[in-house]
């Protein structure tokens, strides 16, 4: 390579600009093909890849865009689909309201976690370490009780 020329990948971008994260001014996978009915997935997955990141904020964007997608196609979004990234999005709204930068430190991404955890419903079910869980025989079988 001789000096003053810049490297390229395949792609045509510059590869400094590729190693360092910043991009071109390309749109996002999420934002080819906007009519596209399985986008809602592209959008989840971008969510996603937000929240390792912890861009929280972007990531609940992309979440409720996701939503919205997966509503305006219901052919290709199933049932399970939908609840699943709906409580995703509840989560993460959660977490977002509470103003916790999860970026701020581990303590601050536990308080986010515990924030966003705090929104949702949670049944335990037995299992190993469940302390004062009925079992199957002590239930209440009195007559307004139904198994």
């Amino acid at each position: 390579m001789t000096a003053g020329r810049s490297r390229t990948c395949r792609a045509g971008s510059a590869w400094p600009a590729r190693r360092t994260g910043r991009s071109r001014s390309r749109p996002a996978a999420s934002e080819h093909a906007p009519g596209s009915p399985t986008r809602w997935r592209a959008l989840l997955a971008a969510s996603v890849a937000l929240v390792d990141r912890l861009d929280v904020v972007p990531a609940l964007d992309y979440a409720n865009r996701a939503l919205a997608a997966c509503d305006a196609h219901p052919e290709t979004c199933p049932s399970w689909e939908r609840i699943r990234t709906e409580l995703y999005r509840e989560h993460l709204n959660a977490g977002v309201e509470s103003g916790i930068d999860p970026r701020r430190g581990p303590e601050a991404a536990q308080a986010f976690r515990r924030a966003a955890e705090g929104a949702l419903r949670q049944i335990h079910l037995g299992g190993r370490g469940a302390t004062g869980a009925p079992t199957p025989g002590s239930m209440d079988r009195s007559p307004g009780n139904h198994r």
